[in-house]
């Protein structure tokens, strides 16, 4: 066939979807950012999104008339489409190409780095899907993770030995629902190395950050351990990953980096941010230097010298251990965060103004505080030390994103409950996405006197909820995905 129509290449793959990692594996698709059309993210190219790689056909033929010429001049038509018609209905079994990168994304912003890194070479995405938490297993079915049948089915469709697909079972029964479908995808991603396959051997994870955490404002929590638990229930893939890169914030430290190192065996590199990573452009071309010097060699921080967060930038090789800002001593650290904690009283007790969460007072006391317990001599501490400085960093940032995101996301989640009690006492409902510190803690105290002359279950429960959550900042009421 010299001309395939919108038709003709609809009806080849209406019951073949697309694989997106097949594009990227055949040379004939490969760098070409046909994978992008997967706008939803579940892992198949089909239905509405076929228009966009027959778009991407249609001009690659120089004509733009609505129909792919096969046998173009130059050829490059047919043998791209060729290369996509192979691609549907197989999954699977591909050699990763070489410099191939696994992204774990938790935040919007992830999909443009992923974008970004695409125009030098093969990026395989593993994110959230609009379509929900769902991942097609290793068989090309679609799988829906909120189920324990179905995540017991994509787990079986990988192909792995029995006591490794168990311990992967167990990783995703763990780990928070937010994320099983990024863990589900990265299984998948890694289960080819036992089918002797070749597996990328580069990993980034990119969302927010705290050290424990990689997570996402109302969505994804993707702990750490959670990661490392599947490196670890994964040995032989584990082996294949050669350089990682945690691009969060407060990831980077020695101590946290110290993990990944013994989780990933063979590990040549690993870059992360010993404080505030950057976002946006900064990040990008972070990203990009990193990327280039690991397609042929090791990391050097002194690359992004210049660059915003460009002191925050460290990095572990194998050949130089780990370099990056000197810690400050435990005992200048531990003198520092006591000094300011009248001031993070006055915030707290809304006293004053909590100023810029990027720049302001609590920015800084958070730098501190992660510094102090990121700390080697941290760990040498006595259990209540490391519980009152752990609790008052973890405080800290909840505070410095209070009115931005906290008041926002507890109305969101809890302001059926509250509402309902402000009529049951017959006064106006709370003010509190938006406001400030002191405003909500007026709300709440306005809210209790009416309470005091009311008893109530439902308004005991309210009254419970702002307290815990909006007056203590109780973590369980107000989790870091939400910041």
């Amino acid at each position: 066939m010299s001309r395939v129509t919108r038709s003709d290449f609809a009806t080849a793959l209406h019951e073949a979807p697309i694989d997106p990692q097949r594009l990227e594996a055949d040379p004939r698709t490969a760098g070409l950012g046909l994978e992008s059309a997967d706008r939803d993210g579940d892992g198949r190219i089909a239905d509405r999104e076929l228009d966009r790689v027959f778009e991407a056909l249609d001009r690659l033929d120089g004509r733009r008339d609505g129909t792919i010429t096969t046998r173009a001049r130059n050829g490059v038509a047919g043998d791209v489409l060729a290369g996509v018609l192979a691609s549907a209905g197989r999954r699977g079994d591909t050699d990763a190409p070489d410099g191939a990168l696994v992204l774990v994304g938790l935040t919007d912003a992830s999909r443009t780095e992923a974008a970004r890194l695409r125009e030098r070479g093969a990026v395989r995405y593993v994110g959230d899907s609009t379509r929900g938490n769902v991942a097609v297993d290793g068989k090309g079915v679609l799988r829906d993770l909120s189920t324990e049948e179905h995540r017991a089915a994509f787990v079986r469709s990988l192909g792995l030995p029995d006591s490794v697909a168990e311990q992967v079972r167990d990783v995703l029964e763990r780990a928070d629902p937010s994320v099983h479908r990024e863990l589900a995808g990265l299984a998948r991603e890694w289960a080819g190395a036992y089918r002797g396959r070749a597996i990328p051997n580069r990993l980034m994870v990119s969302g927010h950050g705290n050290g424990v955490l990689f997570f996402e404002q109302n969505q994804d929590e993707l702990r750490a351990d959670d990661l490392l638990g599947l490196a670890r229930a994964m040995p032989r893939a584990a082996r294949q990953i050669r350089h990682v890169h945690l691009a969060a914030c407060q990831h980077g430290y020695e101590s946290r980096m110290q993990p990944y190192v013994e989780a990933f065996p063979n590990l040549e590199s690993l870059w992360g941010y010993a404080g505030f990573s950057p976002s946006g452009a900064p990040a990008h071309e972070h990203q990009a230097r990193w990327d280039v010097d690991t397609r042929e060699g090791l990391p050097d921080r002194g690359r992004v010298r210049g660059l915003r967060r460009d002191a925050s930038a460290a990095v572990w090789t194998r050949t130089r251990g780990w370099e990056g800002t000197s810690l400050r001593p435990l005992p200048e650290l531990h003198e520092r965060a006591t000094a300011a904690m009248a001031t993070l009283d006055a915030i707290r007790e809304g006293r004053r103004p909590p100023g810029d969460p990027t720049r302001g007072p609590l920015a800084e006391l958070y730098g501190t505080l992660q510094e102090l317990t990121a700390h080697h001599d941290f760990r040498d501490q006595d259990a209540d030390f490391r519980r009152v400085w752990l609790g008052r960093r973890d405080q800290v940032l909840r505070l410095r994103f209070f009115e931005s995101h906290v008041t926002h996301a507890f109305e969101r989640t809890h302001g059926t409950t509250l509402s309902a009690a402000c009529h049951r006492l017959g006064i106006e409902p709370l003010r509190l996405a938006g406001s400030t510190r002191a405003e909500v803690l007026s709300e709440i105290t306005r809210f209790e006197a009416a309470a005091d002359s009311h008893p109530d279950v439902d308004v005991s429960v309210a009254l419970d909820l702002l307290d815990r959550g909006l007056r203590k900042l109780d973590s369980d009421l107000v989790p870091p995905r939400w910041l």
